[in-house]
């Protein structure tokens, strides 16, 4: 899993994370330990970019509701985007795709993470 996670261009208060690879146990221990870390009241939100994970397995979909009660404990909000057909329907069978703010575009999580309060 290659996880990258930087402040997002457009939010002062968010990072952007992109995942490449697959989104299983060993998947999500890797983006745990690149992003939980950087999660703080000064910058309490991710913009999750979902577009290169090619499978999710429930160790992902667990690790995903992990990192919403981090953000939600430092007083910030989480928006996932461009997910694969395959992923976006595992978390539509999950119910989780309100939840975790499933969005199609970086642009329309960035929107909905403002919407959440976060500038």
């Amino acid at each position: 899993m290659r996880v990258i996670c930087e402040m997002d261009s457009g939010l002062r208060r968010a990072h952007r994370v992109e995942l490449e690879g697959i989104l299983d146990a060993v998947g999500a221990s890797a983006m745990w330990e690149g992003v939980s870390g950087r999660v703080s009241k000064d910058v309490p939100a991710l913009l999750v970019n979902l577009s290169g994970v090619r499978f999710m397995s429930s160790g992902g979909i667990g690790m995903l509701v992990s990192l919403l009660a981090r953000v939600q404990q430092a007083g910030g909000g989480m928006s996932i985007c461009a997910c694969p057909s395959r992923v976006r329907s595992v978390l539509n069978i999950c119910g989780l795709e309100q939840v975790l703010n499933v969005r199609e575009t970086e642009e329309e999580a960035r929107e909905r993470l403002r919407e959440l309060g976060i500038t």
